[in-house]
């Protein structure tokens, strides 16, 4: 900083003016008053003079009294100023008093003391002489010099961060006497004051004239949020006479940074509440976003409150606050964390043929993440078969199953101190198609087919070429996993073949049953019972046949005549037409 320093010099309080005329025409116009000053500064004593036409003024003299009511004060010391540059100037006024119009034939005495102190206080008085004469006007001019009470003039710019500023300070009064040191001091928030240098311009002297000066100092410096609300003194010191000095607080326009606040772990129910405040001056407008969205969830002016009650995992991400200033945006984000859980779902085919692989795989949305386990329930003894443990996921693959894989499977959520459940039912499907013993019997005219399968699920028999018999029947026999389907029909001489049709889901499958011609036990039965009663009339008709023989011979030797008749008739054989009507008459 460099520092440009102007001393103004006027500290006279200056009243009406009054002239006052003594010994006819020498007239003297001063301050109808007493003149005041301030140490350090200096004093203007306005002043002008009259004489009479033969009086012509060569030179001009001031004198200080050195006590109060002297009437004559040039008898006492030497002059404060002179003209003349060979007289003796009073001691500690030397360089100090200055003549504001030089020209004496102007007819001007008006002077500037400068370095005032209060030794200075007193009356002064003018005295003009000629080349043969010398006059010393009576009435005196009164100055009263107290401490010093002026203020720098300390001009600040308005400040925006990173624009290079210059602070001006001018020194109070308009003097020529000595120049006034200047130096400037900061004071930063939460900082102890300590002097500036470095980048002070030069003192600077600006002439007002032939006997006036200005002095001023120029602070350069480039503008930050660190100078906001931040004190800076300018101190001007005088020679012998103390100092001065003047503060301000700085004001910088500035944007740093934005600040959120706020729990960004909740739980799913509960409120999000986050707060966001911008260090900038003056406020700006700051808002709240998510994600790439430009859509304002919530703004104010210097801060903003984000608040979403009752929150879901979709509120889960991103967050950002966002100020802005001028050309100038600042951002910071913020990442949302929803905790949650949801009840575990199972994913894959439940129903899964015997011989291929069993493919589960149990999932569970949550934050954070939940352990899952996947086992399988035995029905009977209620004991578990299997276990598998992952994070967020499992996955079960049983190649090649069986019906012992068939049955109740269970995912578990374990998520703290909670504990959610899930549940399939894996189903294994076979079919064993047409089993032996399927067939077809005719007994007699009555046909009768059974036919029989066995799955999982249970399948389903129908039969062909038999459902148009209107005095048919079909009968079902289910037991466990086997089920058998019996066909009957009373006249089945026109039916040939019957076909069973097994139908199951995972297939059909036909067979064609040969009828097999097949006497039943009830005919055989019948048969048997036909043989054994033509036998028994063969044996009864050959047991009377011999009964009748011996009948027929006792009666021969009994009598001679039927004797004779019966050799007769033994002697006599049968024709084969007797035999026949004896056949058929056992048959009979």
């Amino acid at each position: 900083m460099k520092s440009v320093v102007m001393i103004i010099l006027t500290s006279a309080l200056v009243q009406g003016l009054k002239e006052t005329c003594t010994h006819g025409d020498f007239c003297v116009t001063l301050d109808d008053g007493v003149i005041t000053a301030e140490s350090g500064l200096c004093v203007e004593i306005p002043c002008s003079f009259k004489t009479p036409q033969n009086f012509t003024p060569q030179h001009m003299l001031w004198f200080r009294c050195v006590r109060q009511g002297q009437d004559r004060c040039d008898y006492s010391s030497d002059p404060i100023y002179s003209t003349d540059s060979s007289s003796a100037i009073r001691e500690g006024f030397e360089g100090r008093v200055s003549l504001l119009e030089s020209d004496v034939s102007q007819r001007k005495c008006s002077i500037i003391i400068s370095n005032l102190s209060p030794s200075d206080s007193g009356w002064y008085q003018v005295r003009v002489t000629s080349k043969d004469n010398g006059y010393t006007y009576w009435t005196k001019q009164e100055i009263s010099v107290r401490g010093l009470r002026q203020k720098p003039i300390l001009a600040v710019p308005p400040l925006k961060e990173g624009q290079l500023t210059a602070l001006t300070c001018t020194a109070p009064g308009l003097c020529s006497g000595s120049e006034p040191t200047i130096s400037w001091k900061w004071e930063g928030k939460g900082k102890s004051p300590h002097l500036v240098g470095g980048n002070i311009t030069a003192q600077k002297r600006v002439s007002l004239g032939a006997v006036r000066r200005q002095y001023s100092s120029t602070l350069i410096f480039s503008a930050s949020s660190e100078h906001h609300s931040s004190t800076i003194t300018c101190t001007v010191v005088f020679k012998h006479s103390g100092s001065t000095e003047a503060k301000k607080t700085l004001a910088v326009q500035y944007l740093k940074s934005v600040t959120i606040t706020g729990q960004t772990l909740v739980r799913q129910g509960e409120t999000l509440s986050l707060h966001c405040a911008a260090d900038s001056f003056p406020p700006v407008l700051v808002q709240w976003t998510k994600g790439k969205t430009s859509e304002a969830l919530a703004r104010s002016t210097g801060e903003a409150a984000l608040m979403i009650p009752a929150v879901t995992k979709e509120h889960s991400g991103p967050y950002r606050c966002t100020a802005e200033q001028g050309s100038k945006q600042v951002m910071e984000e913020v990442h949302v964390k929803v905790k949650y859980v949801r009840t575990p779902i199972i994913l894959g085919n439940t129903d899964v043929k015997k011989g291929r692989a069993l493919n589960l795989t149990c999932a569970s949305e949550s934050y954070p993440e939940s352990v899952i386990t996947m086992k399988k329930e035995e029905r009977r003894e209620k004991t578990i078969s299997f276990q598998a443990t992952n994070t967020n996921t499992v996955s079960v693959l049983i190649p090649n199953v069986t019906t012992e894989d068939s049955g109740r499977y269970i995912c578990e959520a374990r998520y703290e101190m909670e504990t959610l459940t899930t549940s399939v039912n894996v189903t294994v499907t076979w079919f064993a198609g047409i089993l032996k013993g399927s067939r077809c019997e005719r007994d007699s005219a009555a046909l009768t087919c059974v036919c029989g399968s066995q799955g999982h699920p249970l399948p389903s028999i129908s039969w062909l070429l038999l459902t148009n018999h209107s005095d048919s029947h079909i009968q079902t026999n289910v037991s466990g996993d086997e089920i058998w389907s019996s066909f009957s029909v009373k006249d089945g001489h026109s039916v040939k073949t019957a076909v069973c049709v097994v139908t199951h889901e995972n297939g059909e499958t036909k067979e064609e049953l040969p009828v097999l011609n097949h006497e039943s036990f009830l005919t055989k039965f019948l048969k048997l019972e036909f043989l054994i009663t033509f036998l028994t009339r063969i044996v009864l008709s050959a047991v009377i046949f011999f009964l009748f023989h011996q009948y027929f011979s006792k009666k021969e030797f009994g009598r001679p005549e039927e004797t004779a008749e019966m050799e007769n008739m033994a002697d006599d054989p049968q024709t084969d037409d007797d035999y026949e009507q004896v056949d058929i008459e056992l048959e009979e």
